[in-house]
């Protein structure tokens, strides 16, 4: 009797210290808004229907991977995203196919989350296999992927290229070999091979070995639940101050053992309307008699039409932004936050030789696999999108330096080591928050 106690006891502590140390995914969705698509999918992951007015709302001008995650969101809670809003947002993705490439010719995530998103619609055929040919096409000799056409690989690229690719056929051994080379002794990935391990790879790296069918290292599990805070976000990196919706919902998807997409909505097309058989009328009469048809001649031959002049090429995807690489090698770093209301997106530390305001948010956005789109305009470049949030009215993204709003465009502002930087949504009247 007295060695059952002991067994029971040793039991019970065990079972207490795996529940203790295992993160609180409940807790972690509670700290994520309802109005953007990874924290809907990370409820989602959970088995928890939110954002449905969110997700309806028309996505106006965005880019492929504005719709491609909005498409992703509303899968996610078992929802036709041809048909569950306003616009069919599997129409309009189409439509950004070029014929060999989903949306910019210089970007492979877009085709990446373009076979995500499509398959999770229930879509298959030419248009994936033509995605699928892309990516595989645009594989570096390392093994991995670049989130563009002329980028070196990372982790992050490189583990939803396999999730895409498993989805769509097999999977290049020799990507599982890269992706499993940038994770490091603390059991956590890093951005590229001997980075330091931060939260958006590890988990990100864990959803691309799961789609896979690759045994996910217990220790990456283990560093990822070592993020999560008091209040149940994550942070990204173990040493931050602050956390990040973006890795929390990241990785709370990540630790509840889904992966992309959360959820596949057959397409299933509504079935015709069945013909009615006819009733025949009670004893009807005998027909009248047909009088003999009157010979008509024959019409003249129309002439044979010209051909159709052939389809014309495809609008070409507008060139993206190019940021000049700076010429100094001196890197300085700062204090960047970027905050839509009532969803702080990200926090931390950026480090660049780059002085130009612009290149925290450029950078910030990489850390993270944050969407951004910057544009040429009339006044300089700008800010026009961050994680799909795009300007409305008099509203859209500003920047402030130390507290202050700078006169100038991000793109003109050269920051001074130690600035802080904060990226914010409103009008001009809005103080940085």
């Amino acid at each position: 009797m007295k060695k059952l106690f002991t067994i029971l006891i040793l039991f019970g502590v065990i079972f207490f210290t795996t529940q203790t140390n295992a993160a609180n995914l409940s807790q972690a969705v509670a700290t994520l808004p309802q109005n953007e698509e990874w924290s809907i999918m990370s409820h989602a992951s959970l088995n928890q229907n939110v954002g449905q007015s969110y997700l309806r709302s028309p996505l106006n001008g965005g880019s492929a991977t504005d719709y491609e995650k909005r498409i992703l969101a509303i899968t996610s809670q078992g929802q036709n995203a041809r048909t569950f809003a306003s616009q069919n947002f599997i129409s309009i993705l189409l439509s950004k196919f070029d014929g060999n490439q989903m949306g910019d010719p210089t970007l492979v995530n877009d085709d990446i989350f373009g076979i995500l998103a499509l398959k999770s619609a229930g879509e298959s055929g030419n248009v994936i296999n033509k995605m699928r040919a892309f990516i595989l096409s645009e594989q570096n000799s390392d093994g991995g992927w670049s989130f563009s056409t002329s980028g070196s690989s990372d982790s992050n690229t490189t583990a939803m290229a396999i999730a895409a690719l498993r989805a769509s056929g097999s999977v290049p051994g020799n990507a599982v070999v890269y992706l499993n080379s940038t994770q490091n002794s603390d059991g956590g990935y890093g951005y590229t091979p001997a980075m330091d391990s931060d939260g958006a790879s590890t988990a990100w790296a864990i959803i691309g070995l799961r789609s896979a069918g690759q045994s996910v290292p217990p220790n990456a599990i283990s560093f990822l639940e070592s993020l999560q805070t008091s209040n149940g976000s994550f942070k990204w990196k173990p040493n931050d101050g602050n956390s990040s919706s973006l890795v929390t919902a990241y990785s709370v998807i990540a630790l509840s053992g889904k992966t992309l997409p959360i959820r596949t909505v057959a397409n299933n097309p509504p079935a015709p309307n069945p013909t009615p058989n006819p009733v025949p009328a009670p004893n009807p009469p005998p027909p009248a008699p047909v009088p003999a048809p009157i010979p008509v001649p024959p019409p003249a031959l129309q002439p044979t039409p010209p051909p159709a002049p052939p389809n014309p090429n495809p609008v070409p995807t507008p060139s993206p932004v190019t940021i000049t690489k700076p010429t100094s090698t001196t890197q300085t770093t700062h204090y960047v936050t970027i905050s839509y209301p009532d969803n702080k997106i990200y926090v931390g530390n950026v480090s660049t030789a780059d002085s130009r305001a612009i290149s925290t948010l450029i950078i910030a956005a990489q850390q993270i696999n944050l969407l951004y789109e910057i544009r040429n305009t009339s006044f300089g470049q700008f800010v026009h999108t961050v994680n799909g949030y795009a300007p409305s009215g008099s509203s859209g993204w500003l920047y402030a330096v130390n507290g202050n709003i700078p006169s100038v465009s991000a793109y003109d502002y050269n920051l001074q080591p130690g600035d802080r930087v904060q990226w914010f949504y409103g009008d001009g009247n809005t103080q940085p928050y």
